[in-house]
């Protein structure tokens, strides 16, 4: 409850920015993903270093902006931007020998710094082309996982008595999980009536809810998957530059971990050309 006033106070300053930069879209989405991106792998490789893996920091911090560099030069080419990607891990696995050969790094460090930069470029490039495919999608798409981590967070408030993952994420419930399960699961059906949004929802409810429920879930395990990386490094934020909120990677975790489902849903449903 302390951490209440900075908590909305943060978000009432952040939530313009990302609404603005995914509305206009094109170099000011990059520039909002540049900076999520580099200060999210910066965030990620710091903790793995307080964990005791000697991750390349500065490696991951360079392919990373690399890569989001190369994704704005991909125009709206996902098989450009997904090669690209590819040759990002191969210089990852062309690092390995050479640092073992010249400073003795050992492989699951490496593996560290893959994973985290892998987590990071998949989600930046699944958020840019969600939002190639239309602005509506994107924004239902945040909103989603803005709702679904409400849900969770006010359920677990008010009836929170079976732990989700306790040695984890001591705070989340499995109340908590139905409670976020059950608000995305209105909010589908609403969308249908919202202007903009109603743009977006398919006439198949059906099969839209599975996704619904899908990314929704994806979403949780990107939190819990996240929550280890701290709990392993013995922190309770990835940092503290936002009041309230704690770190760049603890605000990106569920956004970027689902982002790639949603953007499936989209090829298979012909939103744009690959």
């Amino acid at each position: 409850m302390k951490n209440l006033i900075p908590r909305v106070l943060t978000a009432l300053v952040l939530l313009p920015i990302v609404i603005g930069a995914v509305y206009l879209g094109g170099v000011f989405l990059w520039v909002l993903l540049l900076l999520i991106s580099v200060g999210a792998i910066w965030e990620y490789s710091k903790l793995m270093i307080k964990k005791g893996n000697d991750v390349p920091l500065t490696l991951s911090v360079i392919m990373t902006l690399l890569y989001t560099i190369a994704l704005f030069a991909s125009g709206n080419s996902i098989n450009i931007a997904l090669w690209m990607l590819l040759i990002s891990l191969m210089v990852f696995m062309l690092y390995l020998p050479i640092s073992r050969q010249v400073a003795g790094l050992k492989t699951e460090n490496v593996a560290s710094a893959m994973m985290g930069f892998f987590f990071v470029a998949l989600g930046g490039f699944s958020l840019w082309f969600i939002r190639l495919a239309g602005f509506w999608h994107l924004i239902f798409y945040l909103l989603l996982i803005w709702i679904f981590d409400t849900g969770g967070l006010v359920g677990g408030s008010l009836a929170g008595k079976h732990k989700l993952a306790p040695d984890v994420s001591p705070k989340k419930s499995w109340e908590g999980l139905v409670m976020g399960y059950l608000w995305v699961v209105i909010f589908a059906f609403l969308a249908e009536f919202i202007p903009g949004l109603n743009s977006i929802v398919p006439q198949e409810r059906g099969w839209f809810l599975m996704v619904v429920l899908l990314i929704s879930t994806v979403a949780q395990l990107g939190d819990l998957i996240e929550s280890v990386w701290k709990r392993e490094a013995g922190v309770k934020d990835s940092s503290n530059i936002f009041p309230g909120h704690g770190g760049i990677l603890d605000r990106i975790d569920s956004v970027f971990a689902a982002s790639p489902v949603y953007l499936i849903y989209l090829i298979l449903n012909h939103c744009f050309q690959i």
